[in-house]
Protein backbone atom coordinates (compact mmCIF):
# COMPACT_ATOMS: atom_id res chain seq x y z
CA UNK A 1 0.00 0.00 0.00
CA UNK A 2 3.25 2.36 0.89
CA UNK A 3 4.36 1.96 -2.85
CA UNK A 4 0.96 2.19 -4.20
CA UNK A 5 0.72 5.85 -2.62
CA UNK A 6 4.16 7.05 -3.22
CA UNK A 7 3.52 5.91 -6.87
CA UNK A 8 0.33 8.17 -7.36
CA UNK A 9 1.91 11.04 -5.10
CA UNK A 10 4.44 10.92 -8.23
CA UNK A 11 2.35 9.93 -10.70
CA UNK A 12 0.08 13.21 -9.58
CA UNK A 13 3.26 15.28 -9.66
CA UNK A 14 4.50 14.83 -13.30
CA UNK A 15 0.75 14.90 -14.81
CA UNK A 16 0.70 17.85 -13.34
CA UNK A 17 4.29 20.16 -13.53
CA UNK A 18 3.87 22.28 -15.91
CA UNK A 19 4.36 26.65 -15.30
CA UNK A 20 0.65 27.26 -16.25
CA UNK A 21 -0.88 24.69 -13.70
CA UNK A 22 1.78 26.23 -10.83
CA UNK A 23 -0.29 29.51 -10.95
CA UNK A 24 -3.76 28.31 -10.01
CA UNK A 25 -5.14 25.82 -7.82
CA UNK A 26 -5.88 22.39 -9.22
CA UNK A 27 -8.37 19.79 -7.37
CA UNK A 28 -7.70 16.00 -7.29
CA UNK A 29 -10.50 13.66 -6.98
CA UNK A 30 -9.43 10.19 -5.55
CA UNK A 31 -11.44 7.39 -6.23
CA UNK A 32 -11.28 3.70 -4.08
CA UNK A 33 -11.18 0.61 -5.62
CA UNK A 34 -14.13 -2.32 -5.62
CA UNK A 35 -15.56 -2.90 -1.60
CA UNK A 36 -13.08 -0.89 -0.51
CA UNK A 37 -13.92 2.33 1.65
CA UNK A 38 -12.92 6.29 0.55
CA UNK A 39 -9.66 7.15 0.52
CA UNK A 40 -8.89 9.11 3.91
CA UNK A 41 -11.86 6.65 5.65
CA UNK A 42 -11.09 3.95 8.61
CA UNK A 43 -14.09 2.24 8.87
CA UNK A 44 -12.77 0.67 11.99
CA UNK A 45 -9.54 0.26 10.56
CA UNK A 46 -6.61 2.44 9.91
CA UNK A 47 -6.83 5.14 7.44
CA UNK A 48 -6.34 4.12 3.91
CA UNK A 49 -4.57 6.96 1.72
CA UNK A 50 -3.85 9.46 4.68
CA UNK A 51 -0.38 9.82 3.61
CA UNK A 52 -0.92 10.37 0.35
CA UNK A 53 -4.04 13.04 0.77
CA UNK A 54 -2.03 14.57 3.51
CA UNK A 55 0.81 15.31 1.47
CA UNK A 56 -1.00 16.37 -1.64
CA UNK A 57 -2.25 18.71 0.46
CA UNK A 58 0.51 20.07 1.89
CA UNK A 59 1.79 20.32 -1.36
CA UNK A 60 -1.18 22.65 -2.53
CA UNK A 61 -3.76 20.70 -4.01
CA UNK A 62 -7.29 20.10 -3.10
CA UNK A 63 -7.99 16.72 -2.70
CA UNK A 64 -11.61 15.13 -2.87
CA UNK A 65 -12.30 11.35 -2.19
CA UNK A 66 -15.96 10.68 -2.68
CA UNK A 67 -17.29 7.29 -1.21
CA UNK A 68 -18.48 5.42 -4.38
CA UNK A 69 -21.24 3.59 -5.17
CA UNK A 70 -19.05 0.35 -5.58
CA UNK A 71 -17.62 0.85 -1.81
CA UNK A 72 -18.30 -1.99 0.98
CA UNK A 73 -20.95 -0.04 2.66
CA UNK A 74 -22.95 0.93 -0.44
CA UNK A 75 -22.54 -2.31 -2.24
CA UNK A 76 -23.21 -0.96 -5.89
CA UNK A 77 -26.18 1.10 -5.05
CA UNK A 78 -26.44 3.04 -8.75
CA UNK A 79 -25.32 1.54 -11.94
CA UNK A 80 -21.77 2.12 -12.90
CA UNK A 81 -22.15 5.18 -15.29
CA UNK A 82 -25.04 6.37 -12.56
CA UNK A 83 -21.91 6.43 -9.83
CA UNK A 84 -20.74 9.45 -12.07
CA UNK A 85 -22.49 11.62 -10.84
CA UNK A 86 -20.69 11.06 -7.26
CA UNK A 87 -17.45 12.39 -8.96
CA UNK A 88 -19.52 15.29 -11.01
CA UNK A 89 -20.29 15.90 -6.86
CA UNK A 90 -16.82 16.00 -5.60
CA UNK A 91 -15.53 18.18 -9.13
CA UNK A 92 -18.69 20.77 -8.11
CA UNK A 93 -17.36 20.59 -4.40
CA UNK A 94 -13.23 21.45 -5.14
CA UNK A 95 -14.44 24.05 -7.84
CA UNK A 96 -16.62 26.00 -5.00
CA UNK A 97 -13.47 25.75 -2.94
CA UNK A 98 -11.18 27.53 -5.92
CA UNK A 99 -10.04 24.64 -8.06
CA UNK A 100 -9.39 25.97 -11.24
CA UNK A 101 -8.35 22.73 -12.60
CA UNK A 102 -9.34 19.11 -12.14
CA UNK A 103 -7.33 15.83 -12.24
CA UNK A 104 -9.60 12.56 -11.87
CA UNK A 105 -7.74 9.15 -10.80
CA UNK A 106 -8.04 5.89 -9.24
CA UNK A 107 -6.86 2.29 -7.81
CA UNK A 108 -8.63 -0.51 -9.54
CA UNK A 109 -12.37 -0.25 -10.30
CA UNK A 110 -11.69 3.59 -8.96
CA UNK A 111 -9.20 3.41 -12.06
CA UNK A 112 -11.77 2.11 -14.46
CA UNK A 113 -13.77 5.06 -13.55
CA UNK A 114 -11.47 7.77 -13.68
CA UNK A 115 -11.14 6.65 -17.61
CA UNK A 116 -14.92 5.94 -18.03
CA UNK A 117 -15.43 9.71 -16.68
CA UNK A 118 -12.67 11.29 -18.55
CA UNK A 119 -14.15 9.66 -21.78
CA UNK A 120 -17.43 11.19 -20.84
CA UNK A 121 -16.47 14.72 -19.45
CA UNK A 122 -13.96 17.31 -20.88
CA UNK A 123 -12.39 19.74 -19.69
CA UNK A 124 -10.22 17.60 -17.16
CA UNK A 125 -6.38 18.27 -16.78
CA UNK A 126 -5.33 14.71 -16.45
CA UNK A 127 -6.70 10.92 -15.41
CA UNK A 128 -4.25 8.71 -13.38
CA UNK A 129 -5.76 4.79 -13.49
CA UNK A 130 -3.71 2.60 -11.60
CA UNK A 131 -4.15 -1.00 -12.11
CA UNK A 132 -7.69 0.07 -13.69
CA UNK A 133 -10.29 -2.79 -13.65
CA UNK A 134 -12.06 -4.24 -16.68
CA UNK A 135 -15.55 -2.98 -17.03
CA UNK A 136 -18.04 -5.70 -15.33
CA UNK A 137 -20.35 -5.48 -17.86
CA UNK A 138 -17.75 -7.15 -20.23
CA UNK A 139 -18.14 -10.34 -18.04
CA UNK A 140 -21.30 -10.60 -18.51
CA UNK A 141 -20.69 -11.41 -22.01
CA UNK A 142 -18.61 -14.20 -21.28
CA UNK A 143 -20.92 -17.61 -22.40
CA UNK A 144 -20.70 -19.47 -18.77
CA UNK A 145 -21.96 -16.23 -17.34
CA UNK A 146 -24.54 -14.74 -19.09
CA UNK A 147 -25.85 -18.45 -19.13
CA UNK A 148 -25.89 -18.17 -15.73
CA UNK A 149 -28.04 -14.37 -15.93
CA UNK A 150 -30.21 -15.91 -18.26
CA UNK A 151 -31.19 -18.84 -15.78
CA UNK A 152 -31.64 -16.05 -13.29
CA UNK A 153 -34.03 -14.32 -15.70
CA UNK A 154 -35.98 -17.30 -16.74
CA UNK A 155 -36.20 -18.18 -13.15
CA UNK A 156 -37.19 -14.72 -12.14
CA UNK A 157 -39.55 -14.32 -14.24
CA UNK A 158 -41.30 -17.40 -13.69
CA UNK A 159 -42.14 -16.69 -9.98
CA UNK A 160 -42.72 -12.70 -10.24
CA UNK A 161 -46.04 -11.37 -10.17
CA UNK A 162 -47.01 -10.00 -13.73
CA UNK A 163 -45.98 -6.76 -14.30
CA UNK A 164 -43.59 -6.80 -11.74
CA UNK A 165 -40.44 -8.17 -12.70
CA UNK A 166 -37.68 -5.76 -11.26
CA UNK A 167 -34.66 -4.53 -13.39
CA UNK A 168 -31.62 -7.42 -13.72
CA UNK A 169 -28.70 -5.27 -14.53
CA UNK A 170 -27.00 -5.86 -11.40
CA UNK A 171 -27.04 -10.08 -11.19
CA UNK A 172 -24.05 -11.41 -9.44
CA UNK A 173 -23.28 -14.14 -10.11
CA UNK A 174 -22.96 -17.34 -7.62
CA UNK A 175 -19.93 -19.99 -7.61
CA UNK A 176 -21.23 -23.20 -7.83
CA UNK A 177 -19.28 -26.26 -6.01
CA UNK A 178 -18.46 -29.39 -7.48
CA UNK A 179 -21.22 -30.79 -6.40
CA UNK A 180 -23.66 -29.09 -7.69
CA UNK A 181 -22.29 -29.02 -10.95
CA UNK A 182 -22.02 -33.02 -11.20
CA UNK A 183 -25.43 -32.93 -10.09
CA UNK A 184 -27.32 -30.75 -12.21
CA UNK A 185 -27.54 -27.72 -9.69
CA UNK A 186 -26.19 -24.60 -9.45
CA UNK A 187 -26.62 -21.34 -8.08
CA UNK A 188 -27.56 -18.75 -10.65
CA UNK A 189 -27.42 -15.34 -9.00
CA UNK A 190 -28.40 -12.63 -7.01
CA UNK A 191 -30.39 -9.76 -8.21
CA UNK A 192 -30.18 -6.32 -6.82
CA UNK A 193 -32.32 -4.80 -8.86
CA UNK A 194 -35.20 -2.46 -8.46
Amino acid sequence: MKRFLILMAALIGFSVASAADAERKIGIVLLHGKLGASLGSSYGRSPIGIGLIDALQHAGYLVATPEMCWSGRRNFDRTYTDCFHDVDVAVAELKAKGAAGIIVGGLSLGGNAAIGYGATHSGLLGIIALAPADDPRLKAKRPEIAAVIAQARDLHSATAPLGQVPKLDRIQPLTATAAERASGQQAVGVCNGS
